[in-house]
């Protein structure tokens, strides 16, 4: 446990992000530990925050407990394909530890992001099309609720929490443990094309067109890198679920033919080669952001061209396009809080702006970036920084989000995890 005059709480607390300013933070080891620390903050009335790995672009709310998950780092590989993580485990991690038993599971692109706060929110990743999102492939989890219990969620166990925490977040408890069922995949085909920047709108278009008929082993992503370091043209990047590079040519052959595309270049690598390492920590201070997502179940064309106007209005951007379908069908849409199962791309942009920016510039250029989600049928949790009450009502439909208020009646209803995207309770 640190307080702000503790040697080591700037280091504690430190994210790429926004500056983080707890009252208290604190380290548990234990399950037992992070329902003492509740208990704790429950009866002064001190507002709780979780953290697993602190990769997202949160904007952080001063003051509160600040629990870090970073002491459940433990990945079990048993003689089947389910493996124990623990919450605080990193994606990169988790898949060097699966790799020597030729399993993976779909996960964050980015070695440096958290496996609970991912898993719980959705877990869309390079297999997406392939095995599902990480949140379909969660068995059980150990929870620790807000009266500090830890108990089961599961099929079997508790059910109604079992729904809820698969897409509902954090709101329900925290997550200490996550097993989760892993997909026999060691190494896959991965690589990237360069798009024609004058081309990116006809390019994703293209793209799109040739995704909706993909076999479900390929994953692709356009995306513009974020002005992170020199300027780099936007690309395709795609991953092949299997070693076979013959098969993932052939599959890839009608998306290269979208116009602007470039050549590709292939190679085989051991899955976790194809999560991006964690993104350096800036000298001073990070740059502000603004960002959040659309799910489509068909993408327009003229999503598509606004979305690129937009980029070359406000060319300090990263903006992505990240194709679904295949496994994430196969699950209906009321089984867990993730509804947008008919959902064929997810358009998703972050405006990088300066440290210094202000409230306002910050706002203008999320406004500038608004009119491309217009027209999409929900938003997913994990890709976008919008905290504000009305941030739930697009992420679920009405009927899923009237059961996850019920459910969170269940399980806190003095609304203790409300520093996230907060399911208030009915």
């Amino acid at each position: 446990m640190l307080t702000p005059d503790d040697a080591g709480f700037a280091e504690a607390t430190r994210l790429p992000g926004p500056p983080v300013s707890p009252d208290v933070y604190v380290r548990p080891r234990t399950p037992e530990e992070v329902g003492s620390a509740l208990r704790w903050a429950a009866a002064e009335g001190v507002e709780v925050a979780v953290r697993s790995g602190g990769h997202g672009i949160w904007v952080p709310v001063p003051g509160g407990l600040l629990v870090d998950l970073g002491g459940f780092t433990r990945v079990d590989v048993g003689e089947g394909d389910v493996v124990a993580i623990g919450a605080g485990a990193l994606w990169g991690d988790v898949a060097d530890s699966l790799a020597p038993h030729g399993l993976a599971l779909s996960s964050g692109d980015n070695r440096s992001v958290g496996v609970g706060g991912n898993t719980l929110g959705a877990g869309l990743g390079w297999l997406v099309r392939s095995v599902g999102l990480a949140v379909d492939q969660l068995v059980s989890a150990e929870v620790v609720t807000a009266d500090g219990r830890v108990v089961t969620a599961s099929a079997d166990d508790n059910p109604d929490l079992y729904f809820a925490i698969r897409g509902g977040g954090g709101n329900f408890g925290v997550a200490t443990r996550l097993d989760l069922r892993a997909a026999r995949v060691s190494d896959v085909v991965f690589g990237t094309a360069p798009i024609d920047p004058s081309q990116l709108a006809s390019a994703v278009c293209g793209v799109r067109d040739a995704m909706r008929d993909a076999p479900r082993a390929l994953g692709v992503t356009v995306v513009k890198p974020p002005p992170l370091g020199p300027p780099t043209p936007p690309v395709v990047s795609f991953v092949w679920a299997g070693a076979d590079e013959d098969a993932a040519r052939a599959a890839l052959a009608p998306v290269l033919a979208a116009p602007g595309v470039g050549k590709a270049h292939l190679q085989v690598v051991p899955y976790g080669a194809t999560l991006a390492p964690a993104p350096p920590m800036p000298p001073g201070p990070p740059p502000r952001m603004a960002g959040t997502n659309g799910l489509f179940a068909r993408l327009p064309d003229a999503t598509v061209e606004l979305a690129a106007s937009t980029l070359d209005a406000h060319p300090q951007s990263m903006f992505e396009v990240r194709f679904l379908g295949g496994a994430l069908a196969d699950v209906a849409p009321d089984a867990t809080a993730l509804a947008w199962r008919d959902a064929e791309a997810i358009v998703h942009w972050i405006a990088f702006l300066p440290p210094d920016a202000s409230d306002a510039d910050v706002e203008a250029a999320r406004s500038a970036w608004e009119p491309v989600g217009e027209g999409a049928e929900l938003v997913c949790g994990t890709f976008t920084d919008d905290v504000g009450p009305e941030v739930v009502e697009r992420m679920y439909p009405p009927a899923t989000l009237a059961r996850l208020r019920d459910v969170k009646r269940t399980w806190d209803p003095g609304n203790l995890f409300r520093r996230n995207h907060n399911i208030p309770p009915a």
